[in-house]
């Protein structure tokens, strides 16, 4: 049971990552292409 919630718990901040990091910065844009 604990090992559920983890996963899930691992899946969803994996998300939260993911979604943080999708729109890029526009500062880094701009670093990628100077």
């Amino acid at each position: 049971m604990l090992t559920a919630l983890r996963m899930r718990f691992n899946n969803r901040e994996s998300n939260k990552q993911c979604h943080q990091t999708e729109p890029p910065p526009v500062e880094m844009e701009t670093g990628k292409y100077p």
